[in-house]
């Protein structure tokens, strides 16, 4: 784990060689001042259509309920560039910390948070965020912010083990939690909690970091080898399971391009702390919020809801029956074998 030191504001022309030098930037910048940095141009798209920035503002809003945000510490756990980083940093908050595996997208971090805005509430770790012992290092947290990290992990719900360490046992845990779900689209929708493994066919394996990693040939994301993309159902039966006693999901369409995601406020309170029912959670920055478990209330970009749909409810009944009836014939099966081998 490295430390990465942070610069000091820079003049225009240091900024304008800045960006230049460190492209390709994924999200567009603006600091109100220097000439707006561009990023990519289908996300930039996406933005103009849903904000994840305004919506991100929004939830921490929410969770702040009115209350002061200087005396808080906030974890963005794959903070790639540092584009949400800023945001929080912007914010008010008494320190946020991002963590990245990649050390292009930290150099652009770096340059972004120091540089282009000028911040210096915030630190930016070179580490893994399934490093316990570089986890354990960077302190309690009272908000830890996980978005789009999950679906980069051999073992995502190793990331729930590292969210034990950063917890202050005396002090509630709020985690902002975002993922995709992409893959076999009934996978996404049924009841059953499930996992897909996927292999990054189109990433070469020569650009690996020591041999672990993968860096995505147009971004610059890090991802592993492998990865296993858990289905709602999965994810919050794993909240549930790590004592997550208020989850609110919020539906959020992206659209086909990134899969469909999903958004979650997840709170955890002391030992002792009876739930509140989300009494905590300032819902009127958010519409709609909804609290689920284990049902998905999802919709593409088009509107197009999956949990209304008549077909789509038919055929996820038909196929818990099928899998049942599977079932029960092959444990008989089995049944009659045993006994005839006796």
């Amino acid at each position: 784990m490295q430390m990465l030191e942070r610069g000091a504001v820079a003049d225009e022309s240091s900024i304008a060689e800045g960006v230049e030098r460190l492209k390709p930037w994924r999200y567009g910048h603006s600091n109100g001042r220097s000439a707006p940095i561009e990023g990519d141009a289908s996300i930039a798209a996406i933005e103009r259509n849903f904000d994840s920035r305004a919506e991100l503002t929004a939830m921490f809003e929410a969770v702040l309920g009115g209350r002061s945000a200087d005396q808080l510490r906030v974890l963005d756990m794959g903070c790639l560039e540092g584009h949400y980083t800023a945001l929080i940093a912007k914010m008010g908050f008494k320190e946020v910390v991002g963590i990245d595996i990649s050390d292009e997208h930290l150099r652009r971090a770096e340059f972004l948070l120091g540089q282009y805005h000028g911040f210096s509430n915030y630190k930016l770790v070179h580490c893994a965020a399934t490093d316990i012992e570089g986890i354990r290092s960077l302190g309690k947290f009272d908000i830890i912010l996980c978005h789009g990290l999950l679906y980069h992990l051999k073992d995502p719900l190793l990331v729930f083990d590292m969210f034990e360490e950063l917890a202050d046992p005396g002090k509630p845990l709020i985690v902002l939690l975002n993922t995709q779900f992409k893959g076999d689209f009934f996978n996404l929708v049924t009841r059953s909690p499930l996992g897909e493994l996927q292999v990054k066919f189109s990433m070469d394996a020569s650009s690996s970091v020591a041999g672990k990693y993968l860096y995505s040939p147009k971004d610059q994301s890090v991802f592993e080898r492998l990865s296993l993309r858990l289905n709602p159902a999965a994810l919050h039966a794993t909240l549930q399971q790590y004592g997550y006693q208020e989850v609110a999901s919020l539906d959020t369409p992206r659209g086909t391009l990134f899969g469909y995601s999903m958004n979650l406020i997840c709170r955890k309170a002391p030992s002792g702390d009876a739930p509140r029912a989300l009494s905590w959670l300032n819902g009127e920055k958010l519409r709609p919020v909804s609290v689920s478990a284990g049902v998905w209330h999802g919709r593409s970009v088009d509107g197009f809801h999956f949990d209304k749909n008549l077909l789509i409810r038919a055929w996820l009944g038909l196929d818990w029956f099928f899998r049942k009836a599977i079932h029960v014939i092959t444990v008989r099966r089995k049944i009659r074998y045993r006994a005839k081998i006796r």
